[in-house]
């Protein structure tokens, strides 16, 4: 089935349109935020990534619990909505004052911590805008693909506009994103199709309590080992590609001075970096995502990290060995062989979740894995600055590299006999080869 297939239902079209929008602000606003932060910060530019994962931690495990029970529709459109906000007042106090790590930091935590409650809400409206199971996969594959575009032409944006634009101003143009996005998801309205709210007394004292809607997604992965290996190892490797892609890589780039062109500036540098990633990680995504789920999908997610992790170590080892003027180019294609690996475990493992799981268990599980992501992400920020310091940019590129492949290489000799059967129907069960236990 085609990737595009799914947009001939109207609901899917206009989340799509609205979620389009909004990744393109989210990549201008990422590439801005880590660029503002080394400016800043150096090294320590680690640290405020780390508390933006505590802050989307915190919210998964604290607030998201009970936005389980909310509209979904409408907790997408809230988060829209105060985000924009955030980013404005961030924007206008920025124009009156002197750019701080002080002003950084709130406008961060903010944005991230909001994250925690759009995204489970997205995931858990996909198998009622899709309808048929069967069409998962390639609906997951449209909205994956959303973000491998933005990948690509958010940092394009950004470093045809870094001589015109100020950085800030890259803040102003995310703000607005969101604003259309808020928008599309309200037109949606009744076209998506209702859903019971769960009020009974006991399903509102599980709710009320902390951590109850963690241990509902935790409970519902321990029957799926495939699924839970998946999430596990998926914070640890969620961590080393943030230290890699958003401290490393443009903390050697600041350093050193790389630039495309005379006058062009290392900003410019590191979108286009960003930019071959995001290139390979779409041209991944139309070939995955136009492919049904295969009949051992371990295979795919577990060599999706080898790739990934292959691309990392080889920009270390050009950290490592290569001269300024070759630097920028091996640099750029090692991202886009990392790029490769993206598509390949992202999209298997997102229909994976939301057809192994009782429908209203999916918001839960994807609670989990942000709560498994965004604690990798947090550690990894923490021990990132001081290790970085010590051994230098190239050895972390490296380990983080070779940390990631070992992942993957553990996950083949586990998963990758695992078969799925039946493929894409409405309640799959994951079934080992005889020779081999889940």
């Amino acid at each position: 089935m085609s990737i595009l297939a799914p947009l001939r239902s109207k609901p899917i079209a206009l989340i799509w349109s609205g979620l389009a929008l909004g990744a393109i602000g989210d990549q201008l606003y990422a590439v801005a935020l880590v660029w503002m932060a080394v400016a800043l910060m150096g090294a320590g530019a680690g640290y405020l990534s780390a508390l933006q994962a505590g802050a989307t931690l915190a919210a998964a495990l604290f607030g998201g619990i009970w936005a389980d029970s909310w509209d979904h529709r409408r907790t997408m459109i809230a988060a829209d909505l105060l985000r924009a906000a955030i980013i404005l007042a961030f924007v206008a106090l920025a124009s009156i004052a002197p750019l701080s790590v002080a002003m950084l930091i709130p406008t961060a935590l903010g944005v991230a911590a909001l994250q925690a409650f759009f995204r489970p809400a997205l995931q858990a409206i996909l198998p009622r805008l899709a309808g048929d199971p069967r069409q998962l996969p390639a609906t997951n594959a449209l909205f994956d693909a959303t973000e491998r575009i933005a990948r690509l032409s958010g940092p394009l944006i950004v470093g045809a506009l870094s001589g015109i634009v100020p950085v800030i101003h890259f803040f102003t143009l995310d703000a607005v994103t969101f604003l259309g996005s808020a928008a599309a998801v309200a037109t949606v309205g009744r076209a998506l199709p209702r859903r019971r709210p769960r009020a009974s007394a006991e399903t509102a004292r599980m709710l009320s309590r902390i951590g109850a809607g963690i241990r509902r997604g935790a409970a519902a992965v321990r029957a799926q080992p495939l699924i839970a290996y998946g999430i596990g190892s998926g914070g640890v490797l969620n961590g080393l590609w943030y230290v890699v892609m958003f401290l490393a890589v443009p903390l050697v780039i600041a350093r050193r001075g790389l630039a495309i062109g005379a006058g062009s500036g290392s900003l410019g540098a590191y979108a286009a970096v960003m930019a071959s990633y995001g290139a390979v990680n779409l041209a991944t995504n139309l070939v995955v995502g136009n492919r049904p789920l295969p009949h051992r999908p371990a295979r795919l997610i577990f060599s999706g990290n080898a790739v990934l992790g292959l691309g990392l170590a080889l920009m270390g080892a050009a950290m490592a060995l290569l001269p300024e003027r070759w630097l920028l180019p091996a640099l750029m294609a090692a991202a886009g062989l990392a790029a490769a690996g993206g598509p390949m475990q992202d999209i298997p493992f997102a229909t994976l979740r939301q057809t192994l799981f009782a429908p209203g268990d999916i918001a839960a599980v994807m609670r989990l894995y942000m709560v498994a992501t965004q604690s990798g992400l947090l550690l990894g920020m923490v021990a990132a600055p001081p290790l970085l310091t010590a051994f230098g940019p190239a050895a972390v590129v490296l380990a983080c590299g070779g940390g990631i492949i070992m992942i993957g290489a553990i996950g083949l000799a586990r998963f990758g006999p695992t078969a799925l059967s039946p493929a894409c129907a409405p309640s799959p069960i994951l079934v080992p080869d005889q020779s081999r236990r889940l």
